[in-house]
This record gives C-alpha cells, structure tokens and sequence, in this order.
C-alpha cells in the first residue's frame, strides 16, 4: 500500500515545498500550503488504517480482496481528477510561474 499512496505524500510534500520557497508569488500562501499539509497527513492515515486492516485478516484470500479494494478507494482522487478534461480549473496553460528565488 507504501507504493500506491506515497505519490499522494511526495505531491503534498513538494506543494508545501513549493509554498515555502515561493511565497512571495502567492498573495495568501496558507491555503495552499495547508491543502498540501492535509493531503500529506490523510494519506499517511489511510496507509496505517489499511496496514491495520490487513493485518487483522486471517487467511490469504481474504487480504488479497480487501487489498484490491482498498487500493481501488486511495485511488478515487486521481480518477475524479484524470476526468477534469475541460474544467476552469485545470486550464492553466497560460499561466508562466517564474522562479525568482531558489533554495535547496
């Protein structure tokens, strides 16, 4: 389940990272930083409640059907996502962001 849900927390982590290094860009960088923040946190606890989950089933076919299923629930977010073809809010193309201040 490690697999599945860590691009949710690199996603989280590298918008906070973002944030953090381009604040100045934003005219309130809270939100987005805790949008972030909260994706990051919501993912780690649907991977510990899913390691709890497994780890109470008994036999083998049993844990492989709640596996399929619960990876099929972390994945929802990307799919609802994926179907935002011409939406307002995916349609930043024109949009240029430019990096005035780089940090390691």
């Amino acid at each position: 389940m490690h697999i599945n849900v860590e691009k949710d927390v690199r996603a989280g982590i590298s918008m906070m990272k973002y944030v953090v290094n381009h604040y100045d860009n934003f005219t309130n960088c809270y939100p987005p930083f805790f949008l972030g923040l909260f994706g990051t946190i919501i993912s780690l606890i649907v991977e510990i409640n899913v390691m709890v989950i497994l780890s109470s089933m008994g036999d083998v076919l049993s844990v492989i059907n709640k596996y399929v299923s619960l990876a099929a629930i972390v994945n929802i977010p990307r799919f609802y996502y994926s179907s935002l073809v011409d939406h307002r809010i995916t349609s930043c193309n024109a949009v240029k962001l430019e990096v005035t201040k780089f940090r390691y």
